[in-house]
């Protein structure tokens, strides 16, 4: 007699309704992880964006502010412009002009941002015929924000410098 054995080399159609779904509950969540990870890549971008042009803007207005006599008047952190005497480069103008930051009519940040506000505080206008013999502070105060891709990223900042005008220096 011959005996029969099941045929056990197959599989049957719950398990293989039950390995599609695992399989797709699977892609699913490495999918998302990997959409939320390009996500926050360009946001990181967007923010790198940002610090590199206030960091460009600062550190070359700070260079500039330090060796030179500030021109514009005390304010209340209310002025929007600010004139310096440059011993080399001489008379530069900085204002905020639809978003961008302009010296002397150049712009100096990139078009990757747009600046929302750029204030200067300027106190101690030292030397001018005030008499008060101290050197002339400038605090600057920006908002800026990038305006290219999908992911905002804004950054509000504020640094002071001190220009260091020599002479003042040199007859103390």
């Amino acid at each position: 007699m011959i005996k029969s054995t099941p045929n056990n080399r197959g599989f049957t159609v719950i398990e293989l309704i039950v390995a599609a779904f695992v399989f797709s509950v699977t892609l699913l969540a490495v999918t998302g992880i990997f959409g939320k990870s390009v996500q926050i890549e360009r946001g990181g971008r967007s923010a790198q964006k940002v610090q590199e042009n206030i960091i460009f803007v600062f550190e070359s207005m700070i260079k500039e502010i330090q060796v030179s006599e500030v021109t514009s008047a005390n304010s209340a952190c209310t002025a929007t412009t600010l004139s310096i005497d440059h011993p080399i480069r001489g008379s530069i103008t900085y204002s905020l002009s639809g978003g961008n930051l302009v010296k002397n009519g150049s712009v100096l940040n990139s078009s990757d941002v747009t600046f929302d506000t750029f204030k200067f505080c300027i106190t101690g206008n030292g030397g001018s015929g005030n008499g008060d013999n101290q050197s002339t502070k400038v605090t600057m105060i920006a908002s800026v924000r990038n305006v290219i891709g999908n992911s905002v990223f804004s950054a509000d900042l504020q640094t002071t410098v001190v220009s260091r005008d020599i002479t003042l220096e040199l007859l103390n």
